[in-house]
């Protein structure tokens, strides 16, 4: 955590008063949690984002900033850069940290919280909502995309009545892997 707070500078995530509170934000995001579940957090822990001399309300579309923006792009691109450090040291032993580190990283940039939801949106279900709705309905558990397709397959009926209440995008692109 200090090498991202470090390494991060700007914009609303350097804004808050409680900068402790950003820990829980982060955790709360590479978690899944809905921004509107973060804002509460935020809430309820009293932060407040520093304008001037003065101390304003967090609003949701600051969430989003911090989420989407900062630790997504900011916060991947520092873990990307240790682990292209670890790998170039070329040592033995590295590879189950390096693959922790690449998982950290598109958790970071995703805000999702296993590699079976990450896979999906990789899949073309490049949605935090769906990606885990999809997961937890037809109880996903592969890494692999090509393992999760064959269980999408698998209960292709099921897939396509969960994709129903999104858009047609989404429901198109579940057909297209369903072929």
């Amino acid at each position: 955590w200090p090498l991202l707070t470090r390494h991060i500078n700007g914009g609303v995530f350097t804004k808050f008063d409680k900068p402790e509170v950003l820990k829980e934000i982060a955790h709360g995001w590479i978690s899944g949690k809905p921004f509107s579940d973060l804002l509460k957090i935020i809430r309820k822990r009293k932060a407040k984002m520093i304008w001037g001399t003065r101390r304003r309300e967090f609003k949701i579309d600051h969430v989003v900033d911090v989420c989407e923006g900062t630790l997504a792009y900011d916060g991947a691109l520092v873990v990307g850069a240790v682990t292209e450090f670890i790998e170039t040291l070329d040592q033995d032993g590295t590879g189950d940290l390096i693959n922790r580190l690449q998982i950290f990283q598109k958790r970071l940039k995703y805000g999702l919280p296993t590699e079976t939801t990450i896979a999906l949106y990789e899949l073309g279900f490049s949605d935090r909502v769906i990606a885990q709705d999809l997961a937890a309905s037809l109880n996903l558990a592969a890494p692999q995309k090509k393992d999760l397709v064959k269980a999408l397959k698998k209960d292709r009926d099921e897939a396509r009545a969960v994709m129903e209440k999104y858009p047609s995008y989404f429901q198109e692109r579940m057909n297209e892997l369903l072929q």
